[in-house]
C-alpha cells in the first residue's frame, strides 16, 4: 500500500487549504502567513514516489489506487502525475527524474509548463503555490536521493 500525507491545513484568516513548507508558507489565497510549516513534507512526498516506483506492477510514481483525502494527497498526486510529465518531457525513466541535478531554470520552466494544464476550479490559487512545490521538490530530487540511500545503508547496518 502507498504512503499517504497526514497533513490538511486551513489558512486561520481565509480557510484556503493549502501545505505550507519553508520556502512557501505565505497563504496562496490570501498571502497571511501560516502558523505551522511542513519542514518534511518535500522528503516525504519523495518518499511516497519511491515507494509507489518499487511496485513491481506499475513502476511509475503514479500508483495503481490513489485517493485524496486532504490537501496533503492532493499534492503528493500532482507532484505524481509531475515526475510523470517530467519522465516524458525528457525522455527518461522516472526513476531517473529522482536521481539528477537540474537547473534552476530547467526546473522552473517544467513546473511552469505542468502547472499551466491544471485545472483547480474554485481553487485556482493553488497553482501557484503547487508551482513553488514542484519547484523545491525537483530541485532537491538528488539531495533526497542520496539522504534516501543514506538512511537506507544506516537501517540495514
Amino acid at each position: 500500500m502507498t504512503h499517504h500525507s497526514c497533513v490538511d491545513y486551513q489558512c486561520k484568516y481565509c480557510c484556503a487549504k493549502f501545505v505550507p513548507i519553508p520556502e512557501a508558507s505565505n497563504c496562496p489565497n490570501c498571502g497571511l502567513k501560516s502558523q505551522e510549516v511542513f519542514s518534511e513534507f518535500i522528503y516525504e512526498v519523495f518518499s511516497s514516489a519511491t515507494f509507489n516506483m518499487s511496485d513491481a506492477r506499475s513502476k511509475s510514481a503514479i500508483p495503481i489506487v490513489w485517493s485524496i483525502s486532504g490537501i496533503g494527497d492532493w499534492y503528493y498526486w500532482m507532484t505524481f502525475q509531475f515526475i510523470s510529465f517530467v519522465s516524458e518531457e525528457l525522455k527518461i525513466e522516472e526513476r531517473e527524474v529522482l536521481q539528477r541535478k537540474y537547473s534552476e531554470n530547467t526546473v522552473s520552466l517544467l513546473a511552469s509548463r505542468f502547472v499551466e494544464h491544471i485545472n483547480c476550479g474554485k481553487t485556482d490559487y493553488l497553482k501557484s503555490h503547487l508551482k513553488a512545490q514542484l519547484v523545491v521538490f525537483l530541485s532537491s530530487a538528488k539531495t533526497n536521493y542520496i539522504r534516501m540511500v543514506a538512511e537506507a545503508k544506516k537501517n540495514e547496518g
